[in-house]
């Protein structure tokens, strides 16, 4: 554990005996460590404690995932469920990518105890960790505001069902997924494009568009209108044909909202009409490939 997170410590070995509600579990071969979980039991929370959280005044120390969805995100009623939170999970570095991580994560949902409602997790989001938690099944659903000062990452909650279906987990992965696109010039300027679309759905099985928004954007793709009168468009198509292949680009100027200097200097053009210019090729790709 100290090996693979920069926050874990010899020290945190106390924090473990003294928690009866942290459980550590192993992964072996051949009577070898190869793995090691670390988890915490957060949630069953009274409903004055939950009216509390949701008006700010009290943030009880322990319950990291319930605080946040009943204070963030608004629903107060998960407050009474129970979750299962990972804190760390590691595998020794020779067996990385084998999927003893994946496997560690499938036979913790098969053995948590009934109780347990979802599990969830927290961690400063990489394009690597996101990949890694989906491949498992978990959501993302809140994304921090703040970058951390050691690890300069934006800390991403994600959950998953353990047991029966949570149809809050799927109504929060879609306001997420709303959010996220409306907020990031705003709250994340500096959010890296490649995060960005790890984020968010790289692609969807039908990209539906208005007549007149579609010709607009054409138009502006093959030199017509000009970006201002159309970005809202272009981004709203994007977010519905999906960012699979989107470029760095494209998601620095129409989701982060870089101006024409910073994007040109930052991918190595000269300037606004060359920036402008790799854009309206890019769309026509674009809509060469989702045109039925």
């Amino acid at each position: 554990l100290v090996n693979a997170h920069y926050q874990t410590s010899p020290n945190d070995l106390l924090h473990l005996l003294q928690d009866e509600h942290c459980q550590i579990y192993v992964a072996q071969n051949n009577n070898e460590i190869v793995g090691v979980m670390l988890t915490v039991e957060e949630g069953n929370l009274d409903s004055n404690l939950v009216k509390d959280i949701q008006h700010g005044k009290r943030r009880p120390k322990g319950h990291l995932t319930p605080v946040t969805i009943i204070n963030q995100l608004g629903y107060a009623d998960v407050g009474a469920l129970s979750t299962l939170r990972v804190m760390r999970i590691a595998v020794h570095p020779d067996l990385q990518g084998q999927g003893i991580g994946q496997q560690m994560l499938k036979l913790l949902e098969q053995t948590t105890a009934p109780h347990i409602s979802y599990l969830s997790t927290s961690f400063g989001a990489t394009e690597e960790l996101i990949a890694f938690w989906k491949l498992s099944g978990f959501e993302s659903i809140r994304l921090g505001s703040m970058r951390d000062a050691a690890s300069g990452c934006y800390s991403l909650l994600m959950v998953r069902h353990c047991g029966s279906q949570q149809t809050w987990i799927n109504e929060a992965k879609l306001l997420f997924e709303e959010l996220l696109p409306l907020s990031a010039a705003s709250t994340y300027p500096k959010l890296e494009p490649s995060l960005l679309r790890a984020l968010l759905p790289t692609s969807v099985s039908t990209c539906p568009s208005n007549l007149t928004k579609r010709t607009l954007i054409e138009c502006y793709a093959q030199g017509g209108n000009n970006f201002e009168s159309v970005s809202v468009w272009i981004q709203q198509w994007l977010l519905q044909c999906g960012l699979a292949d989107v470029s760095d680009l494209m998601l620095s100027k129409l989701f982060l909202n870089k101006d024409w200097s910073e994007c040109a200097k930052q991918y190595g053009l000269p300037g606004r009409k060359q920036v402008e210019a790799q854009i309206r090729n890019e769309l026509q790709v674009l809509i060469a490939k989702f045109t039925v």
